[in-house]
């Protein structure tokens, strides 16, 4: 069944997303049947994902609920970070920014209970966005910094890079021409 996450993620950087959804989906069923609650969150989540994708935005909510549910009634902290992440990311697209903000801060907490650095880093990024969504640039200043800070400890070039594109942004919006220039 991990087997089968890995293939489905493989095929959809590939670019793969029908395949993908429908590995996910063997997958999912595979869990349920293996009554491996763990791998159940990790599925549910990971197909909510290539719904997202797809732009199926109703479907991916409800999985990533329940991938939620699952992984506090069993205290999987790691995969309930992500999910609640995850959740939060999607409530940014569709410009739910309140309730965005509260999946996201708390996933937050879970990462930091658990030090899980390299996705906290991610988690401030996204809380960076949805503040600079709503015109609170000082906010998203903040968490995005506090992410920059996180990625240059561990050094992650991707989180660096998304930093770095998100203050030259923030800068921008705020006609702080310089230090835009500094970043981009």
């Amino acid at each position: 069944n991990e087997a089968l996450l890995l293939k489905a993620k493989a095929l959809d950087y590939l670019g793969n997303y029908k395949d993908a959804l429908l590995i996910d989906l063997l997958a999912l069923k595979a869990s349920i049947q293996l009554k491996d609650s763990i791998l159940i969150a990790r599925a549910l989540r990971q197909t909510a994902g290539m719904y997202s994708t797809q732009s199926k935005i109703n479907y991916s909510i409800k999985l990533y609920n329940a991938s939620i549910e699952i992984s506090r009634k069993i205290n999987y902290l790691k995969g309930l970070g992500s999910a609640l992440n995850d959740l939060g990311s999607m409530f940014l697209m569709i410009s739910k920014y309140d309730q965005a903000i509260v999946l996201i801060n708390e996933s937050i907490l879970t990462k930091i209970k658990i030090h899980d650095t390299v996705n906290l880093s991610n988690s401030y990024r996204k809380l960076s966005m949805i503040y600079f969504e709503i015109g609170h640039y000082e906010k998203s200043i903040d968490y995005i910094l506090k992410s920059l800070k996180i990625a240059n400890q561990i050094n992650n070039q991707k989180q660096l890079s998304f930093a770095y594109y998100l203050l030259g942004m923030l800068y921008t919006s705020t006609k702080d021409y310089g230090k835009s220039l500094q970043y981009l």
